[in-house]
C-alpha cells in the first residue's frame, strides 16, 4: 500500500508538540537547586551532601543518553521512551519517600540513580525520533526539543518553590513524580519511527 505522505507530513507535527512535551517535563530535573536548602533544613544535611544527589543524577543523565540512543537504534522509540518516563517519575516518587525517611542514601538512589537515568533515556528519544521525521527541517525540530528541555528547568524553577511552601518537599517529589509519569508516559506513546519512503 503507497504511502500517503501529505498525511504523514501533517501528522508529524503532533509528534513535535508530544516530543516538546516530553522535554519540558524530563527538563525539570534541571531545577534541582530549588530543593537544596529545604533539604538541608529539614534533615540538618550539608550542601555537599545534598548537591551529591544532583551530581549523581548528571552522571547517570550522561551515560543512559548514550545508551538510549543505542536502544533507540535497537529497539524503538516508544519502548525506550516508554523505559524512561517510567524510571524518571518513579525515581521521583520514591524521592518523597526518601525524605519522608529522612535518608540521604536513598535520595542518592531515587534521584540520582533511577530519575538521572530515566532523564537520559528518555532525552534521547524525542531528539532521535524527530530527525528521522523531519529530514527537511533537522535544525528546526532539533531547536524545539532542546528548548521544550530548557523550559523544563525555567517551569520548575518558578513552580517548584510555591509548592515546596504550600504542600512541603515530599509531597512536590510525589506530584512532580505523578505528572511526570502521565506526560512522559502519554507523550511516548507517540514516539515511533516514520515509514520507508517519507
Amino acid at each position: 500500500m503507497p504511502v500517503d505522505r501529505s498525511a504523514l507530513l501533517n501528522k508529524r507535527w503532533g509528534i513535535v508538540v508530544a516530543a516538546v512535551a516530553m522535554q519540558l517535563c524530563l527538563g525539570t530535573v534541571y531545577a534541582w537547586s530549588i530543593f537544596k536548602k529545604p533539604l538541608m533544613a529539614a534533615h540538618g544535611w550539608s550542601e555537599t551532601q545534598t548537591q551529591a544527589t544532583f551530581m549523581i543524577a548528571s552522571f547517570m543523565f550522561a551515560v543512559a543518553v548514550a545508551f538510549g540512543g543505542t536502544l533507540v537504534d535497537r529497539r524503538s522509540p516508544r519502548l525506550v521512551g516508554i523505559l524512561g518516563g517510567l524510571l524518571f517519575g518513579s525515581g521521583l516518587v520514591l524521592a518523597a519517600l526518601a525524605n519522608r525517611l529522612a535518608s540521604i542514601g536513598l535520595l542518592y538512589v531515587a534521584y540520582g540513580l533511577i530519575t538521572g537515568s530515566g532523564g537520559g533515556l528518555g532525552y534521547a528519544v524525542p531528539v532521535a525520533t524527530l530527525i528521522r521525521w523531519f529530514p527537511d527541517k533537522r535544525g528546526l525540530v532539533t531547536g524545539l526539543a532542546v528548548m521544550g528541555y530548557g523550559f523544563g528547568s525555567f517551569l520548575m524553577g518558578n513552580i517548584g518553590p510555591r509548592l515546596i511552601l504550600h504542600v512541603g518537599v515530599a509531597e512536590t517529589f510525589l506530584i512532580w513524580g505523578l505528572v511526570s509519569l502521565l506526560v512522559v508516559l502519554c507523550a511516548a506513546l507517540f514516539m515511533h519511527n516514520p515509514p520507508a519512503g517519507l
